[in-house]
């Protein structure tokens, strides 16, 4: 007898190079990150990466169920800070904490095509429609929403 699986594909993100953007305070630079991320079908998230701070790992999970991720980025030899966000098919965006500060995020994997277009909507200090929203009090993100870029980029 032969048992048919009806579920769908477990859906998760690309593995591969990532590139982003952290926004940090009241600050309106956007501070670059580039990462290398790993998805696993069991919703394991592990990486590498780094940014203006400092070389950090990943260590975390994705639920496909409701395209969420969170993960530990933990700085090599310093600190460690929370990252949640939701993908939408296209990039990962959310928020972080590092307590009592928080902020908001936005990374894109390398696809050819994809990572050049994204870029290129990073640059322009102009809203987009997107998946989160930067709440402009505390650079916190909440779904379904807008996202705005605004200021200089910094960290190239």
């Amino acid at each position: 007898m032969t048992v048919v699986d009806d579920r769908p594909p477990i859906s998760v993100p690309p593995s591969g190079p990532w590139s982003g953007y952290y926004l940090y305070g009241h600050e309106p630079f956007k501070h670059r990150m580039r990462l290398g991320l790993t998805f696993t079908p069991d919703g394991k998230i592990t990486g590498e990466g780094i940014d203006d701070i400092a070389a950090f790992t990943i260590d975390g999970s994705f639920d496909p169920a409701i395209n969420e991720a969170n993960w530990t980025k933990s700085y090599v030899g310093m600190h460690s800070v929370e990252y949640r966000g939701f993908h939408d098919q296209r990039s990962i965006c959310g928020s972080w904490i590092l307590t009592p500060l928080t902020g908001g995020f936005w990374i894109w994997p390398d696809s050819v095509g994809e990572h050049e277009e994204l870029e290129s909507e990073v640059e322009q200090p102009l809203e987009l429609v997107s998946f989160c929203t930067i709440n402009e009090q505390n650079r916190s993100v909440a779904e379904g929403q807008t996202l705005r870029h605004r200021g200089a980029v910094r960290g190239d």
